[in-house]
């Protein structure tokens, strides 16, 4: 919580935080709906800058090619941003990183891209059998 109000007040910019039990979020006042999936990937789609501690999150801001950080959640999404040399983006206890550090997509995208030609080189083969 101190990290993103410092970040917000950095920015200039408001802090909405969604819960995954919490239907019902405030920005500047005003109350927001986030109670299906869609609302959840809008907010991702349509933010400047996403800090998550989910996988989802962490996903949805790589799908959307976001400025993004994610607090240390577990494992997978350890994998996930290791997997795209993205392990910068992580926040930890040791390491906080910067926000506005240009993530080269066109990279991401091409490990994202190679991972699904392996994937459905797997598939095509395993069904082969």
């Amino acid at each position: 919580i101190d990290y993103l109000m410092r970040l917000s007040e950095k920015k200039k910019m408001p802090v909405l935080m969604v819960h995954r039990i919490q239907t019902d979020v405030l920005l500047n006042g005003k109350k927001l709906s986030v109670s299906t999936p869609g609302d959840f990937i809008n907010l991702i789609a349509n933010a400047k800058y996403v800090v998550s501690n989910s996988f989802h999150g962490t996903v949805f801001s790589v799908i959307f090619n976001k400025q993004f950080q994610t607090f240390a959640s577990g494992s997978r999404v350890n994998d996930f941003l290791n997997g795209l040399s993205l392990k910068e983006r992580l926040i930890t206890k040791e390491h906080i990183g910067n926000i506005d550090e240009k993530i080269n997509w066109e990279d991401v995208h091409a490990i994202i891209e190679n991972e699904k030609k392996k994937s459905m080189d797997f598939l095509k083969k395993s069904l082969e059998e």
